[in-house]
């Protein structure tokens, strides 16, 4: 649902795959996009989703996706808390070596009984 706006996301969406890998991984950090950088307008992505009672919002930074993908859906099914399922994301993030920052919000969506 989400990407990344640095260079290295550009070059990759054009179709240009440098033979250099080790390129990329150092362009991953020149920013396309930021809040409050000089330059001009930064613009923000937005999208439209149809959520369920019961859905599951995750905005997070790749900090956690890089150190804990396969396991972020289990945290989210089994922590009872979204306060609880976002402790639980850093914590494994930081234990498997938490190269990255790690930002995590969870946001549980329910439809009120009436």
């Amino acid at each position: 649902m989400t990407r990344d706006h640095t260079l290295a996301e550009r070059l990759l969406d054009e179709g240009i795959n440098p033979d250099n890998d080790h390129l990329l991984v150092q362009l991953r950090n020149v920013l396309m996009r930021a809040l409050g950088a000089d330059g001009g307008e930064c613009r923000a992505d937005v999208q439209d989703y149809l959520l369920e009672n019961g859905d599951q919002l995750l905005p997070c930074t790749d900090g956690l996706t890089e150190m804990v993908d396969a396991e972020i859906e289990s945290v989210l099914i089994k922590e009872e808390s979204a306060h609880a399922a976002c402790r639980k994301l850093v914590d494994q993030a930081l234990d498997n070596g938490g190269r990255d920052n790690v930002t995590v919000i969870v946001a549980r969506y329910t439809i009120p009984q009436r």
